[in-house]
């Protein structure tokens, strides 16, 4: 683990401090914080990298579920339309 020392306005840190109620060690919670911080900070620049991204780009979840539901299409209607219109006239009459 590596130490570090920011520099911090007393005023902010004491009326934060007392907004928690003074029974939390400060030392602990501001460590927590900038972890937390840098954690976020971190996963962020690994998001931006193309290598991640190309990994990400995969087929979402809602769009596997959907596939192969409802009826067969036939080989000549490969987009649905005829499906779909069908659909839509059955709804309507």
């Amino acid at each position: 683990m590596c130490t570090v020392s920011i520099k911090v306005n007393d005023n902010l840190l004491h009326k934060a401090w007392a907004n928690m109620g003074y029974d939390v060690d400060m030392t602990e919670w501001m460590q927590q914080q900038m972890e937390a911080i840098l954690i976020r900070v971190a996963m962020a620049s690994e998001k931006a990298t193309p290598a991640s991204q190309a990994e990400e780009q995969s087929i979402p979840d809602i769009v596997l579920s959907l596939l192969g539901a409802g009826m067969p299409l036939t080989d000549d209607d490969l987009n649905g339309r005829e499906a779909y219109y069908k659909h839509l006239n059955e709804k309507h009459q």
